[in-house]
This record gives C-alpha cells, sequence and structure tokens, in this order.
C-alpha cells in the first residue's frame, strides 16, 4: 500500500475526512487508512494473515464483482480500467426502459446529446477509449454521491472543478455509480439533501448497506479512484491553460517584433533624412531639428517595446516551467 499512501497524502484534511468515515478511521491517519482498507476483505479483520496490497485488492474486488483483471495493466490504469468496468456492470443491469428512462433524466438535467454519449458509451468501449468528460463526470459524481451520503463537505475549490457536471450530482448518475441498488432506492430524489434525509430516516447507515467487507472495500475504491482521475484532469486543465498563456504571449511577441521591425524602418528613414539634410543643415536647421525630435520619440518607444519583449519572455519561462512541474505531477499520480 505504499504507493497508494503517496497518493493519498496528496488529498487535503477534507477530502481524506471522507475515506475516514467510511472506514471508521479513528485515529486519522493516511497510514490507518490503507491498513484498514488492507485487511478489509480478510476474515478477522486480518489479525492472522498479512494484509493485501493495493493490487490483490483491486483482485479481491474483480473477482467479487465477476469482471476481468487485467494483470497488463500497471496499477493506476487498472484502478481506472476496473472502475469503467464496475460503471457498465452497474449500467447493464438496468433494463432498456430503465436506460432511457437514465437517459431522459440526463437530458432534463441539462446534458446535451454529446455528454450523454460520452457516458453512455463508456458501457461499448474501453477505458484508454472513453472521452475525458465521460470518465470526468464518473468520478465527479461519485465523489458527489458519496460526500452527500456521508455528510462531509469538500472545500469549495472541488465542487468549483466539477462545475460543468454539478447539476447531475443530484440523481441518475450520482447514484448509479454507486451501484444498482443504491440507484433503485434514490433515482426519484430532487436534491442532496432530501436523499440525505432518506438515507437517515430509513435507519440504514453505511454499514448496513455494504453487506460485507468487500462492499466497504469497493465503496472506498470508487472514491479512491475517482479522486485520482479528478486530481490528473485538474492537472491537465492547468496545462492546457499554460499552453493558452504561452500562445497568447507568443501572439502578443509577433505582434511587437512586428512595431519594433517597423520602427527600426523608420528610424532607418529618418537617419537618412538626417544625412540628406546635414548637408544643408543652414538652409532647412528647423526642420532638421524636428528630423532630431522625430528621432528621439521613436528611439524611447523603441525602448518601451525592448522592456515589453523582456516581459514576455519572462513570463514564458514562467509559463515552460509550471508546465514541467504539472507534467512531473502526473507521471507521479500515473505511477503512484
Amino acid at each position: 500500500m505504499e504507493n497508494l499512501n503517496t497518493f493519498l497524502n496528496k488529498l487535503s484534511t477534507e477530502e481524506l475526512e471522507v475515506l475516514y468515515t467510511l472506514l471508521a478511521v479513528k485515529d486519522k491517519t493516511v497510514e490507518n487508512i490503507t491498513a484498514k482498507f488492507s485487511a478489509l476483505t480478510l476474515p478477522f479483520g486480518g489479525r492472522f494473515q498479512e494484509k493485501l496490497s493495493y493490487r490483490q485488492v483491486l483482485g479481491e474486488i474483480c473477482e467479487k464483482e465477476n469482471i476481468e483483471f487485467d494483470s497488463n495493466l500497471k496499477t493506476s490504469e487498472l484502478e481506472r480500467d476496473i472502475f469503467q468496468k464496475l460503471f457498465v456492470k452497474e449500467y447493464e443491469e438496468l433494463s432498456e426502459v430503465e436506460k432511457q428512462e437514465f437517459i431522459n433524466k440526463l437530458e432534463k438535467k441539462g446534458l446535451n446529446k454529446n455528454q450523454i454519449a460520452s457516458l453512455t458509451s463508456i458501457a461499448a468501449i474501453t477505458a484508454a477509449q472513453a472521452s475525458g468528460f465521460g470518465i470526468y463526470l464518473l468520478a465527479s459524481t461519485t465523489v458527489g454521491a458519496i460526500t452527500s451520503l456521508l455528510g462531509v463537505t469538500l472545500p469549495f475549490v472541488v465542487y468549483t472543478t466539477m462545475s460543468s457536471v454539478i447539476s447531475v450530482l443530484i440523481g441518475p448518475v450520482g447514484f448509479l455509480v454507486l451501484g444498482y441498488g443504491m440507484y433503485k432506492s434514490f433515482k426519484d430524489v430532487k436534491s442532496l439533501d432530501e436523499a440525505g434525509v432518506i438515507f437517515k430516516q430509513s435507519g440504514i447507515q453505511l454499514k448496513k448497506i455494504v453487506f460485507g467487507d468487500i462492499d466497504t472495500s469497493i465503496m472506498v475504491f470508487k472514491y479512491i479512484a475517482s479522486m485520482r482521475i479528478i486530481k490528473i484532469n485538474d492537472l491537465r486543465d492547468k496545462i492546457a491553460l499554460e499552453y493558452k498563456s504561452i500562445a497568447n504571449n507568443e501572439s502578443y511577441k509577433d505582434e511587437v517584433l512586428t512595431k519594433k521591425q517597423a520602427l527600426k524602418n523608420n528610424i532607418n528613414l529618418v537617419s537618412k533624412s538626417i544625412q540628406d539634410l546635414n548637408a544643408e543643415i543652414e538652409l532647412i536647421q528647423q526642420q532638421l531639428n524636428e528630423k532630431r525630435k522625430a528621432l528621439f520619440n521613436y528611439e524611447l518607444e523603441d525602448k518601451h517595446f525592448e522592456d515589453e519583449i523582456e516581459s514576455f519572455n519572462e513570463e514564458i519561462e514562467s509559463a515552460q516551467t509550471e508546465i514541467k512541474f504539472h507534467k512531473k505531477d502526473i507521471v507521479f499520480y500515473q505511477n503512484n
């Protein structure tokens, strides 16, 4: 679980609170999360045998849910693959009527046809082929559904990054990603508050919903996989913004260079004019003074453009440095 510890240490206190709650961890440390998680599926809480690795836990989930465990994938890829396959399994458990009802609910929530297709088509393609929006929608709605039922509030920035899909956290997607049974129970609620009330008034506690430890493991797994997808997506968004910033600065730089060259051409013309006028200096002294004044102004403006170019170059260098850090983080998240 060492690599999983490394990833979890990147989560905020509020984001970790979800795992503390799911696993009933009292001494709130990342190490205790993974220790509890690695023993969930073992007899007697793993007291009499070695704890499972994260990859072994994923194998247990695949065996329980009767889905393929692709041993050729590295752990972060396997995590995403299983996350998608779990949704596919839950989606396929819907009847054709329920599937159409599911799509109709998505349309009412404001998703367009392309967005809906990016989600429903996941059932027919591999994780590597799934659209970024579809997987991100699954991840963000999983987090939204779990936190709403647990009554845990994440930092505002997390909800901000999910703004494009926040409207569908209520209802169809949010509860289907938690499982077919949850979807059947909560698909018609009108708000997350209402879901929470139903959840509490029904007398259902989390430990009673997840009838076995493997089910708790699946819920924990879905949250971890979702958070990794969200974090990587956010980093990629930041990189895209940095690239856009570079493109804008390059464009502005080109404009300034064009103006600078035009200005240099003007300077050359004025300088030649000065040379020509020097031969007639006594006759056209007034005209020469005016040209010298113009030259002085041009050179001041040229200095201004030089300063602007230097500023643009500094901003581009800073953006490139940020990209390097973000790329390293992506590699880090994908490998840990």
